[in-house]
């Protein structure tokens, strides 16, 4: 039998006894501890339990705890009703309580660095490449216990002009076109109101369902979502789009105006990273909106857009996310990504920018201007917002190669109709999304070039 990591179960004991026995305690040891600090799966639960009873502004004394667990089904999960009111029955002394913590915090440093270990083990039994290949991967890996796993092996990394290319060869890995791909940062930008927010839940909802957005297919995204707003103004928005409420934390994380407002924004980065993404297995960060969260009091700055800007993207890039950063727009200024627009600050740093803007004497839709340095990106796409959703009207190589589709399919019937052909789109695989109105134009479109397709046959 493999031993048990390091871990103190008296201490685990100490800390949720001294929670339930002293409420006036309880934030200030929450606050300093995470789930991952208890290495017992049932003290584990017990915690989590606790630390939702005071997000909802509860005192987690016994009776309130046990029902909390009952409730949910989780009593087993956490040892039983005797494992749990046994943690109120230890010996523990309230001024000790900070000792116990930091004996949780040391117990759970020594995890990760076996962890980290055991990884860089494996990486060494399992690689195929030479030594010096297998010692750069090695320096590449995050070890917590801030050294160079050999001499001469420098962590500041480089490449060759060839690595270069080649991974400027890569294809662009979307999970969400066109704000979220692994590895790349977006802006999207929009004045207040016109759906900035909506646009992101529905790309998010879209992934989650395996359905396309806005005509493009999607990815599994498993998204840390930060807001300026408060949780029931977020959950009013999520709701309407269509989120359940039964989403697991593991794919899809809120952290609300009510998390984020109790520090400054580079020590929420630090806190974000480290108890969040490092032990997740995220791949989307999503912050809505950059300005607000981060507080920042002149946008205008550019010094301390960029300083923020890139304390952000740096979290996402070592840890290997896709960034999408929410902007509020000024109501000045010209074209998308030109001094004046408040984007501007930002375009340095990112890869995409994103651009909403209302569409004269059209109510329902939204212009989605794009610019950046990723190949395919359409300059503007139209966006109905119909009944909540988003649909596209697709950028002009999407429409070529979908009225291409429904000109081959009117060929083997040419009494297809609209609901139709919006039902042949729905039955691939990936789905594809249309609405009946973008059927019918695909529809006209492909009737319009058959006369000329006859007459190149013919030659």
């Amino acid at each position: 039998m493999a031993p048990s990591l390091p871990h103190d179960a008296d201490a685990e004991r100490a800390v949720i006894g001294t929670i339930l026995l002293d409420d006036k305690l309880a934030n200030k040891v929450v606050e300093n501890l995470t789930v991952e600090d208890f290495y017992l799966d049932h003290h584990r639960v017990i915690f989590r339990h606790i630390k939702e009873l005071l997000r909802q502004g509860k005192s987690p004394d016994m009776v309130l705890l046990m029902a909390s667990i009952t409730d949910t089904g989780e009593l087993e999960k956490a040892g039983g009703a005797g494992v749990v009111t046994g943690c109120a029955n230890v010996l523990w002394r309230a001024h000790n309580v900070q000792h116990y913590v930091d004996i949780l915090r040391d117990k759970t440093t020594l995890r990760r660095w076996i962890h980290a270990l055991q990884s860089g083990m494996d990486l060494a039994l399992n690689s195929n490449g030479s030594p010096e290949t297998t010692l750069k991967e090695l320096a590449a890996l995050r070890f917590p216990v801030g050294a160079s796993l050999a001499a001469g092996v420098s962590i500041l990394g480089s490449c060759s002009t060839a690595e270069l290319f080649a991974a400027q060869e890569k294809n662009v890995d979307w999970l969400c076109w066109p704000f979220a791909a692994v590895g790349l940062a977006s802006i999207l930008d929009a004045l207040p109101k016109l759906g900035k927010t909506v646009l992101l839940l529905h790309g998010i909802l879209a992934s989650r369902e395996n359905r396309p957005f806005l005509n493009h297919g999607t990815k599994p995204m498993r998204v840390c979502f930060v807001s300026e707003q408060s949780r029931p103004s977020l959950a009013m928005q999520a709701r309407e789009v269509g989120f359940s409420g039964l989403e697991p934390i593991e794919e899809l994380r809120w952290i609300t105006r009510e998390d984020w407002s109790r520090y400054v924004y580079a020590d929420f980065l630090v806190k974000l990273e480290k108890e969040i993404l490092e032990h997740g297995n995220y791949n989307c960060l999503i912050i809505d909106t950059l300005h607000t969260v981060a507080r920042m009091e002149d946008e205008k700055d550019a010094s301390e857009v960029n300083r923020l800007g890139n304390l952000t993207i740096d979290v996402a890039t070592r840890n290997n996310l896709a960034l999408a950063l929410g902007r509020h727009d000024r109501k000045s200024g010209g074209d998308v990504g030109v001094s004046g627009r408040s984007s501007i600050q930002l375009s340095g740093l990112v890869d995409v920018i994103l651009h909403l803007v209302r569409v004269a004497n059209q109510p329902t839709q939204r212009k989605l201007e794009l610019l950046g340095r990723v190949p395919g990106l359409p300059n503007d796409q139209i966006i109905e917002l119909l009944n909540g959703t988003y649909l596209s009207w697709g950028a002009p190589e999407t429409v070529k190669d979908k009225s291409a589709q429904v000109g081959e399919w009117l060929e083997e019937e040419p009494n297809l109709t609209g609901e139709q052909i919006v039902t042949k789109f729905a039955s691939q695989i990936p789905p594809v999304e249309v609405s009946l109105a973008t059927a019918n134009r695909y529809k006209a479109e492909a009737k319009s070039k058959a006369p000329q397709k006859r007459q190149l046959s013919k030659l």
